[in-house]
C-alpha cells in the first residue's frame, strides 16, 4: 500500500505515507510487534497518526496499538477523494443543498448551507471519538495516553477542511 501504486496505493504511498527502512525486514516487524503488550489481541490495529500527530511513515517510534474502530475514526474513505467541498460533505447533484453524513448512524442529512453540513459533520466526530473510547474502556482495551489526549484534542474543523490532522 505504501509502495506499489495499485490497489489502496492513492491512500498511503500516493499521500507521502513510507515505511521505515528498519521495517523492510519482516523479521525487524516482528519483533518490534511481538515486544508490545496486547499484540495477540485482534481488537487491536496498528496506528501511525495518533501517537505522532499526522506522521506519515510506520515505524516503532510513530506507531502504536490501538482499538481497531479508533484506528479508523479518520480514515479518508477512497470514495471522498473529491475535494471540491469539506471532508464528508456534498452538494446534492440538481438541488441546492449540501449533505453530510452521520458517521455514527450512516444517515445522511440534507443542509440548505454548508457551514451546518461541517458543524454537523465536527459533532459527528466528536460523539464517534467518545463513543469509541468509552467502547475501549468498557473492553479493557488500553488505550496509549498520547493517542487519548490527541483524540481529545482533535481540531475537526481543521481536518474537515484541510484532510489533514492538527490539534486545537
Amino acid at each position: 500500500e505504501c509502495h506499489t501504486p495499485e490497489g489502496m496505493w492513492k491512500l498511503y504511498g500516493g499521500r507521502g505515507v513510507t515505511v521505515c527502512k528498519d521495517w523492510y525486514s519482516y523479521y525487524n516487524f516482528k519483533q518490534w510487534y511481538e515486544s508490545l503488550e496486547n499484540s495477540d489481541n485482534s481488537l487491536y490495529a496498528i496506528d501511525k497518526d495518533l501517537r505522532v500527530l499526522g506522521s506519515k511513515e510506520y515505524s516503532p517510534s510513530n506507531c502504536s496499538l490501538v482499538y481497531y474502530k479508533i484506528n479508523t475514526l479518520l480514515a479518508i474513505s477512497p470514495f471522498q477523494n473529491e475535494i471540491r467541498y469539506p471532508l464528508g460533505v456534498w452538494k446534492e447533484e440538481g438541488f441546492n443543498k449540501f449533505r453530510a453524513k452521520c458517521l455514527m448512524t450512516g444517515k445522511r442529512v440534507s443542509f440548505s448551507k454548508m457551514e451546518d453540513a461541517v458543524d454537523f459533520r465536527i459533532q459527528s466526530y466528536k460523539d464517534r471519538v467518545e463513543y469509541f473510547l468509552m467502547e475501549a474502556d468498557s473492553l479493557g482495551l488500553d488505550t496509549h495516553e498520547q493517542v487519548r489526549y490527541t483524540l481529545e484534542n482533535l481540531d475537526f474543523k481543521h481536518l474537515i477542511y484541510n484532510r489533514e490532522l492538527k490539534l486545537l
